[in-house]
Order: structure tokens, then sequence, then C-alpha cells
């Protein structure tokens, strides 16, 4: 727990989902919840909705997801900024498959996945895609500057202290 503008602040991700449970790496696709998920979903949801507690939920399309369900949540976009989450996509150096990696690479920047990316809350990168629906204008918002060379030298220091402080 991180103490936050006088108020306990719990970093949540989501419920088990059926690919967490298959020991699948799913990215960003909405895996469905297990029962234990749907479970530690309601549990986590219940504080927050007599509020009770305040829940970080670091990426927006989750809370912003929720609440087009119904979920009494909402997102803030801090007006000090906001941090940058890249989906990244890369080749691999020594890879036996470079030219349909290329194609990956190319479709994944390319007008339809764009789309794909905004119906699953994501941000899109081309300009005349639209964001998803209720979220604004990226024009309007700060990004926060970042230094991804001591990011990437403090990456082992990062996860230690992370670990540290909640756990794993």
């Amino acid at each position: 727990m991180i103490p936050l503008l006088h108020h306990p602040f719990w970093f949540l991700r989501h419920g088990e989902t059926v690919a967490n449970a298959a020991d699948v790496i799913a990215g960003s696709t909405d895996s469905p919840l297990t029962a234990q998920g749907q479970q530690q979903a309601d549990q986590a949801a219940l504080p927050v909705a007599r509020g009770e507690k305040a829940y970080g939920i670091i990426i927006e399309y989750m809370a912003m997801n929720a609440k087009a369900k119904g979920s009494p949540v909402d997102f803030v976009y801090p007006a000090e900024g906001v941090s940058v989450i890249t989906q990244p996509v890369a080749i691999l150096n020594g890879s036996d498959a470079v030219d349909a990696a290329k194609v990956f690479v190319d479709w994944q920047m390319g007008r339809a996945a764009q789309e794909q990316s905004v119906a699953q809350g994501y941000f899109p990168i081309l300009q005349g895609v639209a964001q998803p629906a209720g979220y604004p204008d990226p024009a309007t918002l700060t990004l926060l500057p970042a230094d991804y060379g001591r990011m990437l030298s403090e990456d082992a220091k990062n996860k230690e202290t992370f670990a540290d402080l909640f756990g794993g």
C-alpha cells in the first residue's frame, strides 16, 4: 500500500482470466474471467462502489471498458501529465522468419490493426483514427517526459524496489 493524498491507494490489475489459468500470455486480448477471477473482481469492486477504498487502475482501458459495461468507476487523467505505455512490436535479431515478421509489423502499424486496438480501448497511433468513445482528445493530454535509456539501465533496480514495496 502506498499512502497517496492521505488515503490508501491500491494497484489492481484484474481477476484471474481463462488465459491466466492456462498459463497463456494473452496480451491485450479480452480473455474472460474464470469463476475465481469474477470473485476477485467482485471483492475488489464492492469496496470501491461503496467508497471505502480508492483503487488505481494503471491502464485506462481497463477502467474505461468497465465503465462502459456499467461499473461505477471512472478514470482521471491528471492535469500534471500522463505516462505513455507502448504496445511494442519488433523483429527479433536472428529471426528465421524476417519477411513474415515485416508483414506483421506493417499490419500492426496499419489502419486495420489500429482500429482493432481502438475497439479494445487503446489510443491509436495513426492520424485519422479516432480514439475510443469517452476518451479525451490526445492533444489535450500532457505527456510526462521519459528517459528511456535511464529506465533501461535501472530496470533491475526498479523491479527489485517494486517487489520490495508490493511483494513478489
